[in-house]
């Protein structure tokens, strides 16, 4: 045995490894390293907005539906830490065609305004309807205002969804997180959800309504004006010189 042993002895120093062609199959390291890459990708993940415990999801939801349930928590959450958020201004052109052909144009218009919230609740039920955020504040002379906030992540808000939740009344704000394109952050989603307007839009706005219906009122009542003034102009025209005459005597 002492003979064996030692011949394996000078085998073995005559033994050079070839590192360039080794690879490990197993290290002591593994559950270690497996366990520190596990926790790098969903930090990193979390930060991107792209990870959602499975706990905190339906089993039958697929990856797009868990996102777009993670992004719609992560807007509470922003609105209910910042207690604030920027709100798109308002637009409104209105055309009237008078009788003459010529087409009155008007239109009203309110900047982008900041509000501080006093309430955000999400996906509240309102009968057949399920707004993703319920925000809402109280203005200066202390009125209650609400509005429905639906997040939009790949697929466009359907004309039926929007009657639905312009049935109640309140402003409808939509927060389209697509047109970011890329990698969403953290920090640059809570600066959209509550400072940018960019990615905002009102998909409905009782005031728009409300204005549009007061520009055409007006104009209405101004083409009448100009008409009545045009024919009573043209009445007096058809009166000839001996009427005046007779009228002036």
């Amino acid at each position: 045995e002492a003979e064996l042993d030692e011949g394996a002895r000078r085998v073995f120093e005559r033994l050079e490894l070839a590192w360039s062609g080794a690879c490990w199959t197993r290290h002591w390291s593994d559950a270690d390293l497996d366990r520190d890459a596990e926790a790098k990708a969903r930090a990193s993940a979390a930060e991107a907005l792209d990870w959602l415990d499975q706990a905190d999801s339906s089993d039958k939801a697929g990856s797009a539906q868990r996102r777009e349930t993670l992004l719609h928590r992560e807007v509470k959450a922003i609105l209910e830490r910042e207690k604030r958020i920027c709100l798109p201004g308002l637009h409104v052109e209105a055309q009237w065609r008078r009788s003459n052909g010529f087409v009155d144009t008007r239109t009203w218009s309110e900047p982008a305004s900041e509000v501080a919230l006093t309430s955000v609740e999400l996906e509240v039920h309102l009968g057949g309807s399920v707004p993703d955020v319920i925000a809402t504040w109280v203005d200066d002379d202390r009125w209650t205002h609400s509005i429905f906030i639906e997040v939009t992540v790949t697929n466009p808000i359907g004309d039926e969804r929007i009657d639905r939740l312009s049935s109640f009344g309140f402003p409808v704000l939509e927060i389209d997180i697509g047109r970011m394109g890329g990698v969403v952050t953290c920090e640059e989603f809570t600066r959209l959800v509550v400072d940018e307007v960019a990615g905002k839009r009102w998909l409905y706005h009782p005031t728009l309504n409300e204005e549009e219906g007061h520009l055409l009122a007006v104009m209405k009542r101004e083409a009448d004006e100009l008409d009545a003034a045009v024919r009573k102009r043209q009445e007096l025209l058809e009166v000839s010189a001996a009427d005046w005459g007779q009228r002036y005597l």
